[in-house]
């Protein structure tokens, strides 16, 4: 069972998870807007930019970004997309990766 000190440094460790995706957010939504009205185009800028957002795609608002994203290169990067949605599913949803549920 959880003692008073433990819930509060795990309230704390929760709090900074929160403020460091808002930080995240903020970094991350010209750069996928960019990508989006198609400004920043090649694969290797958008591989790196989407290298940054999965980390933080714990928070709802980076993963739709982080979605918003791929679904704007699908047509033009079929197979980064393919990447990345399976680095997303490896790493917060390995149950369907383990099952092959993809």
């Amino acid at each position: 069972m959880l003692t008073n000190e433990d819930k509060e440094f795990f309230g704390a460790i929760s709090d900074n998870f929160k403020e460091l995706a808002k930080l995240a957010l903020y970094e991350c939504r010209s750069r996928a807007n960019s990508i989006i009205n198609g400004f920043i185009d090649n694969e290797n800028d958008i591989g790196l930019i989407l290298d940054g957002m999965l980390s933080f795609c714990y928070d709802d608002e980076i993963l739709k970004l982080y979605k918003a994203v791929l679904r704007s290169v699908f047509y033009k990067y079929p197979e980064l997309v393919h990447d990345y949605v399976y680095a997303y599913l490896e790493m917060f949803e390995p149950e369907k990766v383990e099952d092959k549920k993809i």
